[in-house]
């Protein structure tokens, strides 16, 4: 499933389009190559100017982060709680499993440990996920350039929204030699 998201991700990364890329191509003919968050937000900042060469990763654009960083704090929380639930959840089974041996306890009461295993590690992998789908879209929340080139055209602004429901507009060109 985690990977099965990864390449949903990856899909929606390549779909959209916010940046223009004017790029050479083996055969010298310009290409304009369309880029975009692979998020919604809103943009905070516009790290470059027209005429500027970037590098290759270099960041051109960043969203507002706040809202994710605040989700991932309480995330890291969640997981942290998780985690100590699903090792107490482990050591009752490992009791129960002693005890059932021991003809000390009964299989419903051994059912009902492994149970409660079982909801612990369920819970700790969707609030990992949640944690790594976090991470990811933090990450993607700067723009970059896809190699390297020289700004040409800077069409976005700050505080303009960015949804990936709503049509892709421009924020920059570039002329990559």
């Amino acid at each position: 499933m985690q990977q099965n998201n990864r390449l949903l991700f990856k899909s929606i990364i390549l779909g959209l389009a916010l940046l223009v890329f004017s790029a050479s191509l083996q055969d010298t003919r310009a290409a304009e190559r369309h880029l975009a968050f692979a998020v919604s937000g809103i943009v905070t900042k516009i790290l470059v100017k027209p005429g500027q060469t970037v590098a290759a990763g270099e960041a051109l654009a960043q969203l507002d982060t706040s809202n994710i960083n605040s989700r991932l704090t309480a995330g890291k929380a969640a997981l942290a709680a998780a985690e100590t639930a699903h090792k107490i959840a482990s050591q009752h089974y490992a009791y129960a499993l002693e005890q059932f041996e021991a003809v000390s306890l009964s299989k419903s009461e051994l059912d009902a440990a492994e149970l409660e295993k079982s909801a612990a590690f369920a819970k700790l992998a969707r609030i990992t996920g949640k944690i790594e789908i976090g991470n990811w879209r933090l990450d993607h929340m700067t723009l970059r350039a896809p190699k390297a080139g020289k700004v040409v055209k800077i069409q976005g602004y700050k505080g303009m929204v960015v949804s990936l429901k709503a049509s892709v507009s421009t924020v920059i060109t570039l002329d990559m030699p």
